[in-house]
C-alpha cells in the first residue's frame, strides 16, 4: 500500500495546475506595433504627437488605421510634421477583411534613394483633386519597374494639396505598390512654391505636401 499511494502522488504532482493550463491555451491575437485609429475627429497635431509618443516610449514602428475613409490627409498631414529627428517614413499595408487602409510608420529607416543622389533629381507628379488614381497608379508603377517586371527607378516625387487631392495621393501609392508588387516607403514633407497669375508680376508663395516615395 505505501508504495501505491506514493505512485499516486507522483502523478498528481505530474498535473499542472488549472491556471497553468489556462495559460498553455492559444494566445490573443496582439498586434505587432501598436495601432493608432484615425477618424474624422482626429488631427493632424495630435496624431503626429501619438505617433512621436509611441517612439519615445520604445516602439519602432506604430500602425494607423483608418476608420473614417474621409480622413486620409490627415494621415498625411501628420507624417509631414513628424520631427525629422526621427527619420520616419511610411508604407501602405495589403488591406484585410476589414477593408481598412493601414500603414505602418517605422522610425530611423529611410531605403536609398536613386544612384542620381539627391530626392530633387527624382521625377515630379502633380496630384490633383480630380486626379484618376488607377491611371496614376499604373504611371508610378511604370517608373518602378517595366514591362517584365525588371527594377527600374527607386524614387519619384508626389507634389499635392488640398484634403482630396492627399486622398487620391495615397490610393494612388497604394494601387502602384499592388499592380509593380513591390514595397513602396514614402516620407512626406511641406515645401513652399512660387505661383504667379497672368498680368500679375508680384509672385505668391504657396504651400505643397511632397510625398518621396521610393522602391524598397
Amino acid at each position: 500500500e505505501p508504495p501505491a499511494v506514493e505512485i499516486e502522488n507522483k502523478s498528481k504532482a505530474m498535473e499542472p495546475p488549472a491556471s497553468e493550463s489556462e495559460a498553455s491555451g492559444p494566445a490573443l491575437n496582439v498586434p505587432l506595433f501598436p495601432e493608432l485609429f484615425v477618424t474624422n475627429h482626429t488631427m493632424p497635431k495630435n496624431l503626429m504627437s501619438a505617433i512621436v509618443a509611441n517612439f519615445n516610449n520604445g516602439a519602432r514602428a506604430v500602425e494607423l488605421v483608418l476608420a473614417d475613409p474621409r480622413s486620409k490627409h490627415t494621415i498625411l498631414g501628420a507624417l509631414a510634421i513628424v520631427p525629422d529627428a526621427f527619420r520616419a517614413s511610411a508604407t501602405v499595408l495589403t488591406r484585410r477583411r476589414d477593408r481598412r487602409l493601414r500603414l505602418r510608420v517605422q522610425q530611423h529607416w529611410r531605403p536609398a534613394q536613386d544612384a542620381v543622389g539627391e530626392p530633387e533629381d527624382s521625377e515630379l507628379f502633380y496630384v490633383s483633386k480630380t486626379s484618376n488614381v488607377t491611371s496614376m497608379g499604373r504611371a508610378l508603377k511604370n517608373k518602378f519597374v517595366d514591362y517584365a517586371g525588371n527594377n527600374v527607378h527607386r524614387t519619384v516625387k508626389l507634389v499635392f494639396q488640398g484634403a482630396q487631392a492627399g486622398s487620391n495621393a495615397i490610393l494612388a501609392i497604394e494601387s502602384a505598390s499592388r499592380e509593380a508588387y513591390r514595397e513602396l516607403s514614402f516620407y512626406v514633407k511641406y515645401q513652399e512654391d512660387e505661383a504667379s497669375s497672368e498680368g500679375v508680376e508680384k509672385k505668391a508663395k504657396q504651400v505643397s505636401l511632397c510625398a518621396t516615395l521610393t522602391a524598397v
